[in-house]
């Protein structure tokens, strides 16, 4: 019995680790009746992949919903009622897959005060 020949050689490459989760996600500049702005810092655990997107979800007590999806640090949150509670939260997306979501921010967009109040009789 002699040596076999060598199997032909193979290469095997792995996928990048999920990145972390992001900061949470604070408000920026006035929160207003319709509209409020909130921002989120790079990622410093990006599972050894660059990130391609972030993902973010708002919550007024009803589910999670998508309100952004894109590359920016930031996004406005806009055409909303007056006086609601919000939930805030941010995934980032790479390679090697989504996050989990960030800690929740909680926000609350200022009561309407009506013009032309009348004086009970």
């Amino acid at each position: 019995m002699g040596a076999s020949q060598y199997s032909p050689e193979v290469t095997y490459s792995t996928k990048p680790g999920r990145p972390g989760p992001p900061s949470m996600p604070q408000t920026k500049g006035n929160i207003d009746s319709p509209s409020f702005r909130v921002v989120w810092n790079v990622l410093l655990d990006n599972g050894d992949s660059n990130i391609t997107g972030y993902h973010l979800e708002t919550d007024d007590g009803s589910g999670w919903i998508s309100a952004y999806s894109g590359e920016d640090l930031e996004f406005v949150c806009d055409h909303l009622p007056a006086g609601r509670q919000y939930r805030v939260r941010v995934a980032a997306e790479s390679a090697g897959g989504l996050s989990d979501y960030s800690e929740i921010c909680f926000v609350t967009t200022e009561p309407v005060v009506p013009d032309d109040l009348v004086q009970p009789h």
